[in-house]
Formats: structure tokens, C-alpha cells, sequence
């Protein structure tokens, strides 16, 4: 029998990325290939910074956005998942 809680990982309706203390991508659910257009043998050993802008290119509310400002909100993204925030 699978693991219970990898079926409940997978089959979240919700992205979900596991990283390592670097922000390096571990691994990604389905709904989490789904939302950033990326699939899991892509994104596993990224950084989710660059995950994150990644997934932007797929969403129409942001084509008119610049690459470097959905750069910069992946890399905020990542440095709150890295609990650097307070270092801002």
C-alpha cells in the first residue's frame, strides 16, 4: 500500500512544492504542474524563485508584466518560504 499522506500530497487541489533549505524544488504535485506549466521532471532542482516566475508566463492577468518584476516576486516568494524575510 502507497503512502496515505503522498496520495493526500498528490491529489491536493492546491500547488504544492517541496523544497530543501537552499530553495531548490524536491518535488511538486500535480495541481502544482497544472498552475505553473511546468512539468514535475522540469521544475525538480530548480529554485523556487525561479518556479514561481515561471509560472507566471501561463497566467493571461500577467502578460503585460515585465520579466524582471516577476523575477523579483518569485525571489520574494522564496525568501519567505526561507524564513529571510525579517532579513529585508
Amino acid at each position: 500500500m502507497a503512502d496515505p499522506y503522498e496520495r493526500v500530497f498528490m491529489d491536493s487541489v492546491d500547488p504544492i512544492l517541496i523544497e530543501d533549505l537552499d530553495g531548490n524544488v524536491l518535488d511538486m504535485n500535480k495541481q502544482a504542474e497544472l498552475s505553473y506549466g511546468w512539468a514535475r521532471n522540469e521544475l525538480v532542482g530548480l529554485a523556487a524563485a525561479h518556479a514561481v516566475s515561471s509560472g507566471f508566463t501561463v497566467l493571461n492577468q500577467t502578460k503585460g508584466a515585465l520579466h524582471g518584476e516577476m523575477v523579483a516576486f518569485g525571489l520574494l516568494v522564496q525568501f519567505i518560504l526561507e524564513e529571510r524575510s525579517q532579513t529585508l
